[in-house]
């Protein structure tokens, strides 16, 4: 658990808008980065990108998802059902809260995939999160 009580953050794909978020949440003095974990598609550019902010690089979102209490789903849209499938099962038993920024998923969408009781969030933020400067839309379903 983090020092402040919301547990370890994982995200499932470290790009640009992944990293923005993770950057914010260090400036706000939300989470530190050892509160952080990461996977994504191509694991030695994970491991330079993760270092800058001291987040722990994973080689699987399965691997991420053990470790997490909270998942930040930043894969692009047609991926997140490969990623989730394997990891569906966990999420549910160990009722993970999931934050997608995924563009085109609906709380729906994921309810067909994990269940009509998971703990799904959709938004849409912007890059100057990593300044605390950024919008952030959410949907207001769940």
């Amino acid at each position: 658990m983090s020092y402040n009580s919301i547990g370890t953050v994982g995200f499932i794909g470290f790009g640009n808008m992944a990293q923005a978020i993770a950057q914010g949440l260090i400036r706000a003095n939300v989470l530190q980065g050892k509160d952080m974990v990461a996977c994504a598609a191509h694991f030695e550019k994970l491991v330079n990108t993760t270092s800058k902010f001291g987040v722990k690089a994973l080689k699987s979102a399965c691997e991420v998802c053990d470790a997490s209490d909270i998942l930040i789903l930043a894969v692009k849209p047609n991926q997140i059902e490969e990623v989730l499938h394997p990891i569906a099962k966990t999420i549910v038993d160990r009722k993970i809260a999931i934050i997608s920024v995924a563009a085109g998923w609906s709380l729906k969408h994921y309810q067909n995939l994990l269940g009509k009781d998971a703990n799904v969030q959709c938004i849409i933020p912007n890059t100057p999160v990593a300044v605390c400067q950024g919008v952030t839309l959410a949907e207001d379903e769940n």
